[in-house]
């Protein structure tokens, strides 16, 4: 019993004296040159426990033979730094860097151009993001400023997908293309109905007018066929008409007239120049005369018939002629 404590009496003192190197961190500076071999082994083992535990920090790397040891990376833990590092020539420094309110990921070029990748938990750029290739996002994308597509480039959706702007202020359907939008459409260039389904809306190119749809609109060739359809032939309508007053002036406005005046002011005799003329002098000419009412009779005869004016001289059963209230009719080609 006296030989058992006499020999475990140095082994506690030698542990004793190596514990703190056994708890300590590692030190470069250990062992010494100077330290003896016997005396550098504590050492050793502290700096190997310390290297070990390291290399187990968020790496594939257990501290016996039986564990896995192959030193990949678990995860992936930076410090934060207080601003983003300068980089070299040929250099580029990822790291997480102070972004106020959390550490964010960054990265800064061999030119000294840093681009932060997160900010408060979401994917982010801070300066351009270009995506070359497409790219499928499953979520909601918010954008602070403009999305541009280069040439060629275009914006798809699946059969679902929805385009809103501004809460269905301006939504186009994925499911059925239906577009809606909800203030003025202003449109600066041109709207080509050929290339519009009349199923869905678009103009119409029915001469007939037969769908009578009240939520359609006709191009403008049908309604121009409907209206020639249903107007007399051309050749049968009044190509000028006028009523003018004893004297000459034109009462009302008339149609295609320049003027009605008396020939030369002699009694009874006038003279209506049209303001469109007619192809020739082949065209019919309607004058009635207002009778007044002391007369026993007037009647109108035309003195000459021009593409571009009438004469004629209003006379009463007498053969006098007279000033009286005449109403012109003319028809013909022009």
């Amino acid at each position: 019993m006296k030989q058992a404590k006499r020999f475990m009496l140095p082994v506690i003192i030698v542990l004793v004296s190596w514990l703190p190197w056994l708890l300590g961190a590692f030190d470069a500076g250990k062992p010494a040159a100077s330290t003896s071999l016997r005396s550098s082994n504590p050492e050793i083992l502290a700096n190997w426990s310390q290297i070990q535990t390291a290399l187990n920090l968020d790496h594939e790397f257990a501290g016996t033979d039986s564990g896995t040891q192959t030193g990949k990376h678990e995860v992936l833990t930076m410090q934060e730094e207080s601003s983003a590092g300068a980089s070299s020539t040929n250099e580029g420094h990822f790291q997480t860097i102070d972004g106020g309110s959390q550490p964010e990921l960054a990265f800064t070029s061999e030119d000294g151009d840093e681009l932060q990748f997160t900010k408060d938990g979401d994917l982010y750029s801070s300066d351009n993001f270009v995506i070359d290739g497409t790219s499928t996002l499953t979520g909601a994308i918010a954008a602070a400023a403009s999305i541009t597509l280069g040439a060629g480039a275009d914006l798809i959706g699946s059969s679902t997908s929805d385009i809103t702007f501004n809460t269905n202020k301006f939504t186009v359907a994925g499911a059925t293309g239906n577009t809606v939008v909800a203030g003025t459409l202003d449109v600066t260039g041109n709207i080509d109905p050929t290339t519009y389904e009349t199923t869905n809306g678009g103009f119409l190119d029915e001469d007939a007018m037969g769908s009578d749809a009240a939520d359609k609109v006709a191009s403008q060739q049908s309604i121009k066929a409907y209206i020639d359809a249903q107007t007399p032939a051309a050749a049968g309508l009044a190509k000028a008409w006028v009523q003018h007053a004893a004297d000459g002036t034109i009462a009302g406005s008339g149609y295609n007239i320049t003027s009605t005046a008396k020939t030369g002011g002699a009694t009874g005799r006038y003279t209506v120049t049209w303001d469109t003329n007619f192809a020739d002098a082949n065209y019919s000419v309607v004058i009635t005369c207002v009778q007044p009412n002391d007369s026993t009779g007037v009647y109108a005869s035309l003195k000459t018939v021009l593409a571009g004016s009438i004469t004629y001289v209003c006379r009463n059963r007498s053969d006098v002629d007279v000033d009286v209230v005449c109403h012109v009719i003319a028809m013909g080609t022009q």
